[in-house]
C-alpha cells in the first residue's frame, strides 16, 4: 500500500492535470474570445493579471470594447466576437486604486463638492 501511495497518487494527479491542460488549450484555440472573457472575469480583482490577459487578447488581434452602461454585463462578456469590459471590473479597478492612494487631498480642498445642486452658485 505504501508503495502505491508514493507513486500512484502522484501519477493519477498528473493525469488529471494533463487533461485539464488539454481542455484549457482546446478552449483557448477554438473559443479564444470566450476563454479570455472567462479568464478576465476570474482574475478581475488582480489588476496586473488583467493587464497581462488584455495584452494577450490584443496580441491575438481581438477587439476589447470599453465598458458601456447600456451594453456591458457585470462581468466580461463576448459581443460580436469582441470582449466587452465588465462593469464589475471597472469597480474593482477603482477600488484597488482608492485603496492604494494614501495621499491626502490637496491643501485647501476638502474633497467635497462646493457648488449647489444647480451647479451655478458656490456655497459658503
Amino acid at each position: 500500500m505504501e508503495l502505491f501511495a508514493g507513486y500512484g497518487f502522484n501519477k493519477s494527479h498528473s493525469a488529471g492535470y494533463a487533461l485539464v491542460a488539454y481542455q484549457t488549450a482546446w478552449l483557448k484555440r477554438f473559443y479564444p474570445a470566450e476563454f479570455l472573457a472567462a479568464s478576465l472575469t476570474s482574475e478581475m480583482s488582480d489588476k496586473d493579471r488583467v493587464m497581462i490577459l488584455l495584452a494577450d487578447a490584443r496580441r491575438l488581434s481581438m477587439r476589447v470594447l470599453p465598458p458601456d452602461v447600456n451594453l456591458s454585463d457585470v462581468v466580461f462578456s463576448v459581443q460580436d466576437g469582441a470582449i466587452r469590459f465588465g462593469l464589475e471590473a471597472v469597480r474593482a479597478s477603482a477600488m484597488g486604486r482608492s485603496r492604494r492612494s494614501s495621499r491626502p487631498a490637496p491643501t485647501g480642498h476638502s474633497g467635497t463638492c462646493t457648488t449647489s445642486a444647480a451647479g451655478s452658485t458656490p456655497r459658503a
